[in-house]
C-alpha cells in the first residue's frame, strides 16, 4: 500500500509540472479524446490499446512556438504480451504530453502473470508527429516484483486516433 501511495504522489507532481506548461484559460482549451493502438518492446513484444483523455488548444493554429503543447493528459490502456509460454497482460496508467515534433509520458504499468502483480514505473521521451503518432524509448523501473523477461530498455510506437478524425463536418474543429 505504501508503494501504491508513492507511485500516486509521484504521478500527481509529474501531472501538475506537465500541466503547468499550458497556461491557457478554460474558455482556450478543448477536450480531445483518441483511441491509442500500438506496440511496445520491453524485452519481448506487447500489443497496446486505449484511451488518451487529452486537452488541447481550441485553436491550434494560434500555437507559433514549435514548443508549443499540442495536447496533455491522462490515458489508460493495457498491453498484452506472450515471453515464452505465459500471457502477460499489463495495465496501464499514463500521463501524457507532446509538442509539435516531440513528447513524454509517465506510466504504472502493473505485469499480470495469473495472480502475480509486479508494478513497474515507465518515464518515456521521444519523438511525437503532433501527438498523431510517437516515437518514445524509456525504462521499466520495477517497484514491486520483477518479471525476468521484462528488461529495462522500453521502446514504444503508438498512434493516437483523436475523436475529431472521425466527425463528418471536419471544418468545425
Amino acid at each position: 500500500m505504501k508503494k501504491i501511495f508513492i507511485l500516486f504522489i509521484l504521478f500527481l507532481f509529474v501531472k501538475n509540472l506537465l500541466a503547468q506548461t499550458d497556461s491557457l484559460p478554460n474558455a482556450k482549451r478543448k477536450f480531445m479524446p483518441a483511441i491509442k493502438i500500438g506496440g511496445n518492446y520491453v524485452g519481448f513484444f506487447t500489443g497496446e490499446a486505449g484511451f488518451l483523455f487529452g486537452m488541447t488548444r481550441k485553436n491550434l493554429h494560434e500555437a507559433s512556438k514549435v514548443t508549443s503543447t499540442t495536447c496533455h493528459g491522462p490515458a489508460i490502456s493495457c498491453e498484452i504480451g506472450k515471453p515464452g509460454n505465459d500471457l502477460l497482460i499489463a495495465p496501464k496508467l499514463s500521463y501524457e504530453y507532446y509538442s509539435i515534433f516531440y513528447g513524454a509520458r509517465i506510466s504504472v504499468v502493473d505485469y499480470m502473470n495469473g495472480s502475480t502483480h509486479n508494478i513497474y514505473i515507465c518515464p518515456e521521451a521521444g519523438i511525437s508527429g503532433g501527438a498523431s503518432f510517437t516515437i518514445f524509448a524509456g525504462a521499466n523501473i520495477p517497484v514491486s516484483g520483477g518479471i525476468g523477461e521484462v528488461k529495462t530498455f522500453r521502446a514504444s510506437l503508438v498512434i493516437n486516433l483523436f475523436s475529431y478524425l472521425f466527425k463528418k463536418d471536419k471544418s468545425k474543429n
